[in-house]
């Protein structure tokens, strides 16, 4: 039986851009009731994130990205060798598909609306783009027939395509490096592992509640206050139903609220955690929005 591959190439985009070129970030830390100036040199986006996250409070930082591209040549190549790997992974594991479908994200994003505690993807550092941006788009596009979606995201249109075909192994596999898929049941190649793993309903279940608790830093969502991944493990597990997830997700987020420093500390707890799913939910059809489970008596 022929397999259809969707693969998620967003990341794709992003790393073999970001593999091709030398960037440093020249920063100035300010205080924003004093006088207080820190100049620095960050040699990576990730010292610039770790800076970031231990500045104290009252403090902001301004910065300017100094990028030096190698040939553009360089970073398509990337690409291709990534794409015929994955091609030569799942031959050899003896997957009959006739091409990979690439998906790439494209203009307007409804979680845009939906972000209330914080900008969705408002980091700017998150947001960062690599030079050759652009052109490995227009490449995937024009050699490989990436599609571009619009309105939502790259990771939601595997997902969609995959419920339509019952996120069944013998029938679709979804590759991609971005843990949120994990929250979609059925066949998952990371191809920066090159591991092949089979997400199963109950697991995608709990992978999507602890998400809810962490957050996502990349896409800056906050998730519950002061709730880390080895919290999260233990409160949500595969011995619960959703219902019983999602009470526990419900639980912490209203205990959240009394903690100093809390961002949602006037806000429902409910209104937040339904944010929160929505930002996180990967969609199963184009109009679907996620709502909280219903106790099944």
């Amino acid at each position: 039986m022929t397999v259809r591959v969707l693969f998620d190439a967003d990341s794709m985009v992003y790393g073999c851009g970001f593999a091709s070129q030398k960037v440093v970030y020249d920063y100035v830390l300010s205080e924003d009731q004093g006088d207080g100036i820190v100049e620095g040199i960050a040699l990576s986006r990730e010292e610039l994130a770790a800076t970031v996250a231990m500045l104290p409070d009252g403090w902001s930082i301004s910065y300017n990205s100094l990028a030096e591209a190698e040939p553009l040549e360089n970073a398509l190549a990337l690409c291709k060798r990534q794409i015929v790997r994955v091609e030569e992974d799942l031959a050899r594991m003896g997957y009959d598909f006739s091409r990979l479908e690439l998906f790439l994200t494209g203009k307007g994003n409804f979680r845009d609306a939906v972000a209330v505690t914080k900008p969705y993807k408002g980091n700017r550092i998150a947001m960062e783009k690599p030079i050759h941006y652009k052109a490995i788009r227009r490449y995937l596009r024009n050699r490989w027939g990436a599609v571009v979606v619009d309105g939502r995201e790259a990771d939601d249109e595997v997902a969609i395509i995959s419920a339509s075909l019952d996120h069944d192994p013998d029938k679709v596999i979804i590759v991609s490096q971005d843990k949120d898929l994990l929250t979609v049941p059925g066949l998952l190649y990371n191809y920066r592992k090159r591991e092949m793993q089979l997400v199963t309903h109950k697991a995608a279940l709990v992978a999507f509640y602890r998400q809810m608790l962490t957050g996502d830093t990349v896409d800056n969502i906050g998730g519950c206050f002061r709730v880390g991944e080895a919290k999260a493990a233990i409160l949500i597990h595969e011995g619960m139903n959703e219902h019983e997830m999602y009470k526990t997700v419900l639980k912490q987020f209203e205990k959240s609220k009394g903690l100093k420093g809390c961002p949602y500390a006037d806000r429902d707890a409910a209104e937040v955690v339904l944010e929160h799913g929505r930002l996180l939910h990967m969609l199963r059809t184009p109009e679907d929005v996620w709502i909280p489970p219903v106790k099944n008596d």
